[in-house]
């Protein structure tokens, strides 16, 4: 059986919930706004790329070598891989999701109310499996997003967990 907190108690917020309830709803806003706009210019953003990998790739065959240039190969490949057009409209749309549902869920945390924890986690965890999932386990740019997304993702999940004391 779950504890009710009396009103009084859960009436006040505590400002480090507020500061991250913030951090959240421009973080995700953000994202929302960033997964709209690159879905639409999803075509645009594919041959530009395309341009500045081609770019890319002539300068590091001409000034690489040995160990480097397979490295910068590497990347470019990981880079090159990312650059399909219907994948990078599945990623902005499952970013659309995921920022919307970290978004509900700050939303719900700053009215102290605990499923808001649960949608923040779900949607976090969209956001860091993603690029995994769509763009390949063995690109290495792909395995670098999901790293950074996790880690400022579980950082914040940490953080929202300590203050879960104060929602109903």
């Amino acid at each position: 059986m779950e504890t009710q907190i009396p009103e009084k108690a859960r009436s006040r917020r505590p400002d480090f919930l507020t500061v991250l309830c913030i951090l959240t709803f421009l973080g995700s806003s953000f994202g929302l706004i960033n997964a709209v706009t690159n879905y639409i210019n999803a075509d645009v953003l594919t041959e530009l790329g395309k341009e500045g990998i081609e770019k890319s790739k002539e300068q590091v065959n001409s000034e690489l070598s040995g160990s480097e240039h397979k490295i910068a190969d590497k990347v470019l490949s990981g880079a090159s891989a990312m650059l399909d057009p219907v994948k990078l409209k599945q990623n902005y749309l499952l970013s659309f999701v995921s920022n919307l549902l970290t978004l509900a869920g700050g939303f719900l945390m700053f009215r102290l109310r605990k499923t808001g924890f649960w949608l923040y986690v779900a949607g976090t965890a969209i956001l860091v499996v993603t690029p995994v999932v769509i763009f390949g386990a063995s690109n290495i740019l792909s395995l670098g997003i999901m790293l950074g997304y996790g880690v400022i993702g579980i950082l914040f999940i940490i953080l929202y967990y300590l203050n879960l004391k104060h929602m109903a």
